[in-house]
């Protein structure tokens, strides 16, 4: 396993940070994803988190996290893979650019029986396992 290095932790304190400001939200979980979970994160990785929520958010509910963390939205992305919604936001905090995936249980749901049913090798299945 990679050692932790000076880019990753500077980004899991950045994610504590926000666990921190949105705690009392409806939020029930948060995790890190991408360079940061794989521990290879470099000076120029963005900051991948999963959001779960108890619902699909609204966008009401997506644009009062950004509003809390004082974010700055660039883009939202709300495409349909294989009848499966796909949720995120992009934003920066300061020069740090974060790609928030907004999950809820009827969504893990579908993705763990498309994995162990389906035996489904779709990247984005697998990397939400």
């Amino acid at each position: 396993m990679a050692e932790m290095n000076s880019h990753i932790e500077w980004r899991l304190q950045v994610a504590i940070e926000i666990a921190e400001k949105i705690w009392d939200t409806e939020i029930l979980a948060l995790y890190t994803g991408g360079s940061v979970a794989r521990r290879c994160a470099d000076p120029l990785s963005d900051l991948e988190l999963g959001v779960i929520w108890p619902a699909r958010p609204t966008k009401a509910q997506k644009d009062m996290l950004i509003k809390v963390l004082n974010g700055v939205k660039i883009a939202e992305w709300l495409p349909e893979e294989d009848g499966v919604f796909v949720d995120e936001d992009n934003f920066y905090i300061g020069d740090l650019k974060i790609d928030v995936y907004h999950g809820y249980p009827e969504k893990f749901s579908h993705t763990i029986n498309a994995v162990l049913t389906d035996f489904s090798t779709d990247r984005s299945h697998l990397e939400l396992m």
